[in-house]
Formats: C-alpha cells, structure tokens, sequence
C-alpha cells in the first residue's frame, strides 16, 4: 500500500501516433505488426518476448540485468537490421561470444509474412508435380540423398544418422512452407535435371527435349531471382544452403564465373552469421525441424573448399585464406575423407597464394613444401583407398555409390593439385633438376586424372552435365600433350618417349568423349574438341 505523504507516479508521456513497444525500443529495433487486429508485434513474437505497448506503465516492465558487451552489440545490431528493411535477419544472425563461439540470437521458428505467404505460393505452382518429381527422383537417385547432405553434414554424421530414401527425398513441400524451403527443393530438382535425359533408357519420361531444358531452367532462374539474391530471405542455415545449390547448379552448367559469384555470395552471408568463428552447434534451420541441427564449422569448411575449387579453375584470388587446420586431439575423430578434404583445402590455399605471388617464379622451397605434404596427405590413407572403384558391381547400392565417387572426386582432386603445383615448371628453360622433377610430376599425375576421367564419363549419370571432372580432364590432357611436345623441342631421349603411345591413346579417348557430349554440353563440348583435335595433330607433326 503506498504511504499517504507519496504522491502516485506520473504517468510517462508519449508522441502522438507511438505504437511501438517497450522491447522494441529498447532494443532499438523496427517494431511491426503483422495484422491491424494483433496484440504482439513481429519482433516480440519471434523472441517471444511480452509487447507492451509505451502507454503501459514502465515499472510493469522492468529492464533486465544484462552486461553492457551485449546491451551494445544487440543495440548495433538493431541499428543495422532497422537500416536493412526490419527484423528479417534476426531469424538465423549469430552473435560471436568472448570464446568464439556463435550464440543464436534467436532459435524460434518465425512465422510468414503475408509477403511470404504470397512468394511461396508463387514458388510452389513452378514445381512440378509430385509425379513428375517422383519419377526424377527414383530415376536419378544416385546424387538425391547424400550429396545435398554433405553440404551442411560432415563424414561422421553421415554414418551416424539415417539419410532419407529417394521416396522422402521426392516429396515436395507444400504451398505453405518458407519460400526457402520452396526453392532448396527447387534447386535440387533442377540439378537432378541436369544429371539426364527424359528419353534415355532408364528414364523413359517420353518428355520433349527442349521442354526438360526449358522446366529446368525455369526452375533456376526463379529460385534465383525470387530468393537467393534476396538478403532478407537466406540469412539463416537453410538459406546457406539454398545459394550453395545455386552454385552447384551453375558449375553444372560449365557457368564457372556464375557459380563463384554464388559462392562468394554464401560467404558473406555465413560471415554474417558469424559461421566462420563458430565452434558448436547453434540455431537450426527456418524449417523448424528440432532434430536436424545444423554445424556451421563444417559448412564454413565446405565453402571455402568450393571457393579454392572454383579459383583455381578461373584462375583467381581465393575469398579467404583461413586454412582450417584440424585441432590437436580431434584428428582422429575426424573421418578420413574429411581429413584429404581438409588437407587438400589447406594445400590449394597455399597454392593460390602462390600464384597470386607469380606462378612463373615460384619460390623451390615453397614448392617443395606443398609437394611434401602432398604426400604425406596420400600416405595417411591407406593402400585400399585408392583402388578405382567398379560402378557396375551388382551388390553396390546408393550409399556404396555415393562413397565411391566421392572417393574418385577426392582422388582427381589430389591429382589436379599434383599438376596445378607444378605446371609453373612444365616448361622452364634452361633444363633442371626442379623441372625434370616437375615434369614427370606432371605426366604421372595427368595419366591418373585421365584414367579416372573415364571411370567418371562411363557412368550412367554424369555423361549430361558439365561438371569439374572435365576440367581436370581438359588440363590432364594438355599437360600430357605439352610434356611431349617439350621433349620433342629439346630432342631428349627419356621415360615418357616409351608412354607416348599410351598417353596418345588417353587424350584420344577423352577426345571421343567429348565429341558424343549431350546437347546440353554442346556448346562447350566442341570448343574442347578443337583444341584436343589441334595439340594431337601438333604432337603428331613434332
């Protein structure tokens, strides 16, 4: 009961037309409603936090003790997310801590706008119908379950957990689902599209050629334009994700440039989110799925690796040099494609810092260095690793499938480094002990990418996408042409005059692959074709 010599608390005063609440204002945010007939606000909602609007008294609402690090930092933050357009990056935006970790700022599952709601009506009526999706799915099932996982799962949680079949795989979401959960779907299916042809044999969809193209394209093109270029929509895990499917998508294409963007593009917004400094699990996807967590070490890992994977292709500085490097005590637990994966990032790192310095005046020691953790990279797998796996074993299932070829992209990646690291030396005058070296390097590793090249284009999916294994392809042939030819011009006698039959046979053999390309590939396919055509026939007249 208030003493009788106290006087009631004014009540405070507000501007005209306030409506924003006490927890808005503090924290310096946008404060919206969704409806006119809402009680609580967007921001409280996603918290869920009490909205009390500054007509009610302020002692109802004490503020709470908190340090002042964070009072800053949350204040900052809400400066930028009202300059940004509202609350919208609250939704997956982490805050690193003293310890580096990442703590979510907000775990809760948001509920759509009306805006959404609208898109995601948009994006549903493009996909096909469950079908005609189910019918891709079962058809091209060998790249469905795993390798859409492994873009936020590592080796370990792969094992650990039960993937979904081709059958979850196939369903579609609804029409009331986030529009990034539309377009990851979307996306998927419009890759899947790029690994066959309707008319094949195992197919059988009896699907006009040009219309398979054109629905596949649509399907892109609107998840691109609709959501992925859209920063309000993909600051969160699932939208990470979404953008790296669009990078995929372009690389399948043979759209290098395009799909480095994509990357790019992921980067920042996973530094935006704090996932590069990030140690543990932290805020699930938009899709709300309790156990599905998501780990940030591991997809800031992935995109790194696709970002060196891509620079080096274009011949471009890479989008950070942080080398990931495993922790003492954790290396045993880290599985052993993972650890090649790693370790492969960390060397192609170092060897576009290389090229950045000059690639025609490399430094011996420097090169010398990658060489040797090349190859103690190699000797910690075993022997069994590296045998070329059989696709057309009976008893191999889809999972065995998928390891196989993850094993063989592992392998050719090795190789590619092998040539990338000493190309510079290919064809150095005067002769040395560095570049005699560098050449049989060269030649042994452009033999084993060339190998596994037609492991790669005798299987019965990949033959209708540009994909990096043509790449590797293209430059293992070249390197091999361009080691011959030099040993032509210096009138040598040595080792690979005795291989040049076989490593003719090998570009020849590339050569006939690339000209039976799809119509998809058409446009680079020929391109390949003349240039093979031409160092076969230089080789021939040296």
């Amino acid at each position: 009961m208030m003493p009788e010599n106290e006087s009631p608390p004014k009540k405070r005063k507000i501007r005209k037309g306030t409506s924003s609440c006490w927890e808005c204002k503090r924290r310096k945010a946008r404060c919206t409603f969704a409806g006119p007939s809402d009680a609580i606000c967007v921001g409280c909602r996603h918290r869920g936090t009490d909205c009390r609007g500054q007509d009610c008294d302020g002692e109802l609402y004490p503020a709470k003790k908190r340090d002042g690090r964070m009072e800053k930092i949350e204040g900052l933050v809400g400066e930028l997310l009202e300059r940004v357009g509202g609350e919208a990056l609250e939704i997956g935006l982490g805050v690193a801590n003293g310890d580096g970790d990442v703590t979510a700022m907000d775990q809760s599952v948001p509920s759509m706008t009306g805006a959404e709601t609208t898109l995601s009506a948009a994006l549903h009526s493009v996909l096909p119908s469950q079908e005609l999706a189910t019918t891709i799915f079962s058809y091209l099932k060998f790249p469905t379950c795993f390798f859409q996982q492994m873009l936020t799962r590592n080796w370990r949680e792969l094992d650990k957990v039960t993937n979904p079949t081709v059958a979850q795989m196939a369903v579609l979401p609804p029409a009331t689902a986030n529009p990034v959960t539309i377009a990851t779907k979307m996306l998927i299916i419009a890759c899947l599209m790029q690994y066959g042809s309707p008319n094949c044999a195992e197919a059988q969809l009896c699907v006009d050629e040009e219309a398979w193209a054109a629905k596949r394209m649509e399907l892109a093109a609107v998840a691109v334009d609709r959501v992925t270029t859209k920063d309000d929509l993909i600051c969160s895990p699932e939208g990470l994700e979404c953008i790296m499917l669009e990078a995929m998508y372009h690389a399948n294409a043979g759209d290098l440039q395009r799909s480095l963007l994509a990357v790019r593009r992921t980067m920042t917004v996973a530094q935006l989110l704090g996932v590069h400094r990030s140690t543990r699990l932290t805020s699930r996807p938009v899709s709300g799925d309790e156990g599905d967590k998501f780990d940030p070490q591991y997809m800031w890992h992935r995109i790194i690796c696709v970002d060196r994977f891509l620079c080096l292709m274009l011949g471009l500085p890479q989008g950070s040099s942080d080398l990931q490097t495993i922790p003492p005590g954790m290396y045993e637990d880290i599985a052993l494609e993972s650890r090649l994966e790693r370790e492969h990032s960390a060397i192609a790192s170092r060897i576009l810092d290389r090229n950045e310095k000059g690639p025609f005046s490399p430094d011996c020691k420097v090169v010398d260095q990658i060489d040797c953790d090349l190859q103690k990279a190699a000797n910690r797998l075993p022997t069994s690793w590296w045998h070329l796996p059989a696709f057309n074993d009976a008893k191999m299932d889809e999972r065995d499938s998928f390891e196989a070829t993850s094993r063989l992209v592992n392998q050719l990646f090795h190789f590619n480094l092998v040539n990338q690291l000493h190309l510079p030396f290919l064809l150095e005058f005067p002769l040395v002990e560095r570049s005699t070296y560098s050449k049989e390097a060269c030649a042994t590793a452009s033999r084993e990418v060339l190998t596994r090249y037609d492991i790669f284009r005798r299987h019965y999916v990949m033959p209708y996408a540009y994909s990096a294994v043509d790449f590797f392809g293209m430059i293992a042939a070249i390197t091999l042409m361009l080691a011959h030819l030099d040993r032509h011009w210096r009138k040598q006698s040595n080792s690979l005059a005795h291989l040049r039959l076989t490593d003719r046979a090998l570009v020849e053999k590339m050569l006939e692959d690339v000209k039976e390309g799809s119509a998809s590939r058409r446009r680079w396919s020929l391109r390949n074709a003349e240039i093979l055509e031409t160092f076969l026939k230089i080789e021939a007249q040296a």
